[in-house]
């Protein structure tokens, strides 16, 4: 059975499917950013072909806070490999410490998330207070208003046959964003319709806009550079 589908144009290899495309992040909670416990920090990866079996893609991400070695991993992956070791079919996002002591929690479980089929984005939330509470237990940094932008970058991996890709670096300040946009979320929009999206701040680079229920095709994301 084929498993994978990919948008004309692209090639036609399985390894090809899960290329990066993009990658952005945001922070988002119903009280002020701080360090509220419903703080969330929700990356978002785009892909060049479409996924007709979401869970056979796995999507890490190694987080750097203090410019020495990588502290965190934050993962999506088949539920089911993070509980039992066989395939559930839903997919969920957890975060572990990647140097942890002995005997203290390394990982936490976080969210279910979207398996859309045909998708060409994912979707990878966690609960910033869940990171903080690694970092305390096992004595790593934390993400708090003491820090400078940290760093991450993304893996995507097929599990059928192991091949991955690796995006370029990116960084992020989870209390103080440079770059945001209001609204944040657009519930739903008519055929035809369109909204205003302002941006708020500046620097470099740009907005990644992820259409969850767009099923078109490979477009299901979009990059629009923001001029300051």
């Amino acid at each position: 059975m084929d498993l994978i589908h990919e948008p004309t144009g692209a090639p036609n290899d399985p390894d090809d499917w899960f290329d990066i495309r993009a990658t952005g992040m945001r922070s988002l909670g119903i009280l002020p950013v701080s360090s509220h416990p419903d703080q969330i920090l929700e990356w978002a990866v785009a892909t060049w072909g479409l996924r007709s079996a979401p869970n056979f893609m796995v999507t890490d991400i190694i987080v750097n806070v203090d410019g020495g070695a990588p502290d965190y991993l934050v993962e999506v992956a088949d539920l089911g490999l993070f509980t039992t070791g066989t395939i559930d079919g839903r997919m969920a996002s957890a975060v572990f410490s990647l140097n942890p002591r002995p005997g203290a929690v390394s990982g936490l479980l976080e969210f279910l998330v979207p398996n859309t089929l045909h998708a060409s984005w994912q979707s990878i939330p966690i609960l910033l207070s869940d990171l903080n509470f690694l970092a305390r237990v096992n004595n790593q940094p934390k993400i708090g208003l003491a820090n400078e932008p940290f760093t991450y970058f993304v893996v995507t991996t097929d599990l059928e046959t192991g091949s991955f890709d690796v995006s370029g670096l990116g960084s992020f300040n989870a209390k103080k964003a440079s770059l945001d946009a209001f609204p944040n979320i657009i519930g739903s929009l008519a055929a035809g319709a369109s909204v205003s999206i302002t941006a708020i701040g500046g620097g470099t680079g740009g907005l990644l806009l992820v259409y969850r229920n767009n099923v078109g095709g490979p477009g299901q994301s979009e990059v629009v550079t923001v001029h300051t």
